[in-house]
């Protein structure tokens, strides 16, 4: 279990070690209205979806500055008249240590409706687990927290300020379940063109067990370039065209 105490020391620690490292002079943070659009190349074949992550609005939440995130895809062409898939997600992100407080997820497929709500309690190292399908009933799960937890979206915003090159480590929460994983974070020195422009030089995150590939910006945003990942319509890969 989290003290309390223990809790706040650590985000101190965290901070001062950002500081000492130079990080919080070149580092641009996650401004309200920020907004990113990403293609969806669904199986490495068509454009079978569109998806914006946005910087919502600021707030509080158990007395922490927060950052509320929203991430819509929806599907368009041929896999929307066939599926009609759409996934929605909100975090409740943590202002300075960019982990979230809340998770809710909703996915709508071929008429099945799953809707998630994940509530993490980090000092007394639980979290809550609603989850129900179809209207049905609401299912309660609690679930041990060994630390800070990180999910596909808000390790986008984690990473923007916690960024070390080399192999790293989390704990990583998906579908009820959270487990520590190991990344790699290497650099790339070759040409990528998209939408948004070209980039010699990018950095490029790997995790096998998640199958998550985040292609980062070389600049001071970090701004997530290609989103690699495993979704229900299949393998996906989001390219960012632009940034509002």
């Amino acid at each position: 279990m989290f003290r309390k105490g223990l809790f706040f020391i650590c985000l101190a620690v965290i901070s001062q070690l950002a500081t000492a490292a130079g990080l919080a002079e070149c580092l641009v943070s996650p401004r309200i209205g920020e907004s990113l659009e990403y293609k969806v190349i669904v199986k490495s074949l068509f454009h079978g979806a569109n998806q914006t992550v946005r910087v919502v609005e600021s707030g509080v939440y158990r007395d922490r500055p927060t950052l509320k995130i929203q991430c819509v895809l929806e599907t368009v062409g041929l896999v929307k008249s066939l599926t009609g898939y759409r996934e929605t997600e909100e975090v409740i992100l943590d202002s300075e240590g960019l982990f979230p407080w809340v998770i809710r997820h909703e996915i709508r497929d071929k008429g099945d409706i799953e809707i998630e709500e994940v509530i993490f309690d980090y000092p007394n190292g639980t979290a809550i687990r609603l989850y129900s399908k179809n209207g049905g009933p609401e299912e309660r799960t609690e679930i041990p927290v060994p630390g800070y937890v990180q999910d596909g979206l808000s390790l986008q915003f984690f990473l923007r300020e916690n960024f070390t090159p080399g192999e790293n480590e989390i704990y990583f929460y998906s579908n009820g379940k959270i487990k520590r994983i190991n990344y790699q974070i290497s650099e790339i020195r070759e040409e990528l063109k998209m939408e948004c422009g070209t980039f010699n030089k990018y950095y490029r995150v790997d995790n096998p067990e998640s199958k998550i590939t985040i292609l980062i910006a070389d600049n001071p945003a970090h701004y997530p370039l290609v989103i690699r990942k495993n979704a229900k319509i299949g393998e996906v890969e989001a390219k960012l065209i632009a940034i509002n």
